[in-house]
């Protein structure tokens, strides 16, 4: 570590142990909260908008791309994911379960996997009052598929049609098999596709419309917006659909989601409960409000507090596409010059959370770390893994995964092979010991990293960045706000950044990133929103990798293959590391007891993941009790329990069974319509001349519509007056029809 990464932690130290003096004199105090006048504080429940600042507050759209506003861009931050968005299913990452929400159950699968019926609870309805049909569901698949690209690129590239087949019933049919199809739908991690008001977007510009306010499926509707963007009002909707078929009334009147600033700022508001849930602190931010909240819960309700099995892999990311990191060889020795040891112990917090390494872009859950991890160890020892790297610190900190699974490490510092790699390539070091491209011209790095946000990246951004230019890289570190990082991120416009492209949830691992690594879903060119690091997309695809992805989509989940399918894959990753995971970084996911209770925390009450800015935190909304300790007026003292279901994340039909819910059950007689006409009749007498005779005739016509009546009757009316005029011209006369 050197001389500026060092004054950078002693200056964070300082800053902590002048806020701790500052607290003891501090009173607890509301007033700093953007309420409503006359809002109690014990009627708003206040969650951290961990992503900063907004810069297009009121663009509502969350299909856009690149994302344009607080729906499409971290949409966790503002609420528009947890509070509002329509989802089908969730996935409850606790215990990997589905949990079915505007559809009625699991996803069933045609015999072959080209097809899926998708069944909807009844009364469901939008905000405003519309029903939410079928209709919706299969408008929103092929208005994204019609949709100009990028938007729409999962429906491009898998829906071949949707249609309903009745108000709760969607039929998809896909364009090859893909008995997974129903994750791009599924809330695994962070959000999943919505769907969206037919009557409100249809005829729209998918790119341009501004959907402002939002119409929402959730309990609570948009009240108010910071026009700079740092804060977002939702009030509780009382007639929520959901209220009604799953008993279940939210207790907190009001959620706001506010971005306090800096982590000091955050740690500050927690302290003085005004802040009740948030995202996450550097170690020793966490410090301050472990040593003045006594009200504190994080992962657990005692120290260690952080979660230490967030989703996403936290690291370095390359731009594949750009030289000279679109060499595989130039990626490992980025590798081999970083001393893993030292970026670990700067996550070691005082409460002995401790990181859990993770070398592959697999969170290590133990049944990841025995279905990958094991099986994979040779294959990673052969690039320079070692599994003791960094064992005997999370010994010393009582790291839960020593014990049971002490194989995770990583990739072992090795300046020589670096070198050897770089020299191979071309790199030459000058007489000051500083790396020349193959053209001879100094090479210089930039790293892209977060500025007022995930501030753990930044920090893992300053230690690598250290590293390397130790080794005799120029390294620039540019911090950046959340809105021009993740555009940044999505177009490819950065060399190497402290992005997070490897999460992971699920065993299955498909559902969490395994459509991102097929060339046929990843089109977007460099410079286009969703290019991202831009391995494997359709201009240079990988066939080999294509193949297991292909083989995937036709292989049901939890079976044998598909598990040697993801090895296999994952070899393929090893080989090319397109990225560099650390660790999921300790989370100090904090929730303040203060005005709220029932908090999720493990073991003993760990009903779902602590995890406020992902979509399954509406679970944590619907179950979070009031204390009485804050004054109150709306909020709800003893809200009902929730009562959802979890199920399998999947159903497959026989063909027998298929055929007959694609079918439907035998349509009903259609109901007898007496339609009563007058009717011309023309007959010969004795008297041998014509005679006109008007009586009314009885018609009994089967119809399906009761709107065709008009219709029918004046269609059998034709048909006998044509048959009246034959007759009539046969027998020399011809008379008009009687009125």
């Amino acid at each position: 570590m050197n001389g500026k990464t060092s004054s950078l932690l002693a200056l964070s130290a300082a800053l902590v142990m002048a806020l701790s003096m500052l607290l003891s004199a501090v009173p607890i105090s509301f007033g700093q909260l953007p309420l409503p006048a006359g809002v109690p504080r014990g009627d708003v429940l206040v969650i951290e908008n961990h992503w900063g600042t907004y810069a297009n507050p009121n663009n509502w759209n969350p299909i856009a791309s690149p994302g344009v506003g607080p729906a499409s861009i971290a949409p966790g931050g503002s609420g528009y994911q947890q509070l509002c968005k329509a989802f089908l299913w969730y996935i409850n990452t606790s215990n990997s379960m589905l949990i079915p929400w505007i559809a009625a159950e699991p996803p069933i699968y045609s015999p072959d996997f080209t097809s899926l019926i998708v069944k909807l609870r009844d009364g469901v309805y939008w905000n405003d009052g519309t029903p939410l049909t079928a209709e919706d569901v299969a408008f929103t698949l092929k208005y994204l598929k019609e949709a100009p690209a990028p938007i729409g690129t999962n429906e491009k590239a898998s829906v071949k049609d949707a249609r309903a087949l009745d108000k709760t019933t969607v039929l998809i049919e896909l364009q090859s098999p893909n008995p997974r199809w129903h994750y791009f739908y599924a809330v695994i991690i962070y959000g999943a596709g919505g769907i969206l008001p037919k009557h409100v977007w249809e005829g729209k510009d998918p790119q341009k419309f501004e959907n402002n306010p939002p119409v929402c499926a959730g309990p609570y509707n948009l009240r108010a917006v910071d026009p700079a963007g740092n804060w977002f009002l939702w009030e509780r909707f009382d007639n929520w659909w959901g209220s009604k078929v799953f008993g279940v009334v939210p207790a907190p009147k009001y959620v706001l989601y506010i971005n306090h600033g800096p982590d000091e700022a955050k740690a500050l508001a927690m302290t003085k409960h005004e802040l009740d849930a948030l995202r996450t602190l550097l170690p020793e931010q966490a410090e301050l409000v472990i040593k003045n909240n006594p009200y504190l819960k994080g992962w657990r309700a005692s120290a260690p507090y952080a979660w230490p099995l967030d989703p996403c892999v936290k690291g370095i990311a390359f731009q594949t596409k750009t030289p000279p990191l679109d060499k595989r060889e130039v990626r490992w020795a980025l590798a081999y010059a970083i001393d893993y040891r030292v970026v670990y112990r700067a996550f070691v917090g005082i409460d002995k959370s401790t990181p859990t390494p993770a070398a592959l872009p697999v969170i290590p859950h133990p049944a990841d770390i025995e279905t990958y991890y094991i099986p994979l160890l040779d294959v990673l020892k052969e690039y320079g893994y070692d599994p003791e790297l960094v064992l005997d610190i999370a010994r010393e900190n009582d790291a839960w995964w020593v014990e049971n699974y002490p194989v995770l490490g990583w990739w072992k510092q090795d300046l020589s092979r670096a070198e050897q790699l770089l020299t191979q390539q071309g790199f030459t070091r000058g007489p000051d010991g500083k790396w020349r491209l193959p053209d001879g011209t100094p090479w210089t790095l930039e790293i892209k990293t977060t500025s007022g946000f995930e501030m753990e990246s930044q920090r893992i951004a300053f230690l690598v960045a250290d590293q390397w230019r130790a080794f005799g890289i120029d390294v620039k570190v540019t911090p950046l706000e959340s809105g021009p990082f993740s555009t940044s991120y999505s177009t490819g416009d950065f060399q190497v950044g402290t992005f997070w492209p490897g999460c992971s949830q699920i065993l299955d691992l498909y559902a969490n990133w395994f459509n991102r690594w097929s060339s046929k879903y990843w089109v977007q060119k460099k410079g286009e929103g969703g290019h991202g690091t831009g391995w494997n997309t359709a201009e240079a695809p990988i066939k080999e990798l294509d193949a297991i992805v292909d083989e995937l989509e036709r292989t049901a989940p939890d079976t044998p293959r598909a598990f040697e399918l993801y090895r296999e894959a994952l070899k393929i990753w090893i080989r090319d590391l397109p990225w560099l995971g650390f660790f999921p970084t300790p989370f100090y996911t904090f929730q303040d007891g203060y005005a709220w209770d029932n908090w999720p925390t493990f073991p003993e009450n760990y009903y779902m993941d602590p995890v406020s800015w992902w979509s399954q935190h509406l679970f944590v909304i619907l179950k979070v009790k009031p204390t009485g300790r804050a004054p109150t007026k709306d909020a709800i003292m003893t809200p009902t329990p929730l009562r959802v279901t979890n199920t399998p994340l999947v159903k497959i039909a026989t063909a027998a069974e298929w055929e007959s819910l694609v079918r439907g059950p035998p349509p009903p007689p259609a109901p007898g319509v007496t339609v009563t006409i007058e009717r011309t009749v023309t007959q010969r007498v004795t008297e041998l001349r014509t005679q006109v005779v008007t009586q009314p005739v009885t018609v009994t016509q089967a119809v399906t519509d009761v709107g065709l009546l008009s219709g029918v009757a004046a269609g059998v009316g034709v048909v006998l007056l044509i048959v009246g005029i034959a007759v009539g011209r046969a027998l020399g006369r011809r008379r008009p029809a009687a009125q």
